[in-house]
């Protein structure tokens, strides 16, 4: 955004809640800007309620092919092995791994580097900006998957629930959805 937008936004009455789920890594990198932190920072001073970030933990940004191939096994291993086991119906499975992640496997290895959109960093990377643009985290009883599931049980049959293979560690006071040691989703 301009500087012009981020004004207009600050000026929105009523308190804001920042949804930047899944789009904070197709910020484009610069090379001696960073645009992501200016983002946060900028994001920062709406003086949101809260910020929702989900985010995949991997290190797609690196230029080097082999250290980015790499990384995309490790991540997108886990990653399929998470949709083989929440996932029954194989055509579905099929979908989410060829549909969405297929394409996301191309653009981080076959497109150019001033092409490619997918730029994955580490949770270590995100929490670093998220705490240098002066986020800390909310309470963990406010936003724990088990009080998600709880809430959405006692309205409805509908529950969530984890398999088996993942958990929701906490670091420092941020979660993450840790799938076979690898953090795939962070929030």
């Amino acid at each position: 955004l301009k500087s012009g937008q981020w004004k207009m936004l600050g000026v929105l009455p009523g308190r804001k809640l920042v949804n930047a789920s899944f789009s904070l890594h197709h910020i484009l990198t610069h090379p001696s800007r960073d645009l992501r932190a200016e983002t946060l920072t900028h994001l920062r001073q709406l003086d949101p309620l809260a910020i929702v970030i989900t985010e995949p933990s991997a290190d797609h940004a690196v230029e080097d092919f082999l250290t980015r191939f790499n990384n995309s096994w490790e991540h997108f291993r886990a990653v399929f092995q998470a949709v083989d086991a929440t996932v029954d119906d194989p055509e579905d499975r099929y979908t989410f791994k060829l549909g969405f992640f297929g394409r996301e496997l191309v653009d981080i290895l076959a497109g150019s580097e001033q092409s490619r959109t997918e730029r994955h960093e580490p949770c270590s990377k995100w929490l670093q900006r998220l705490i240098g643009a002066g986020f800390r985290p909310i309470e963990r009883s406010a936003c724990t998957l088990a009080t998600a599931s709880a809430s959405a049980s006692a309205s409805s049959s509908a529950t969530f629930s984890l398999p088996d293979h993942a958990a929701v560690p906490d670091r420092d006071g941020f979660q993450l959805v840790v799938s076979e040691g690898e953090t795939t989703i962070r929030f």
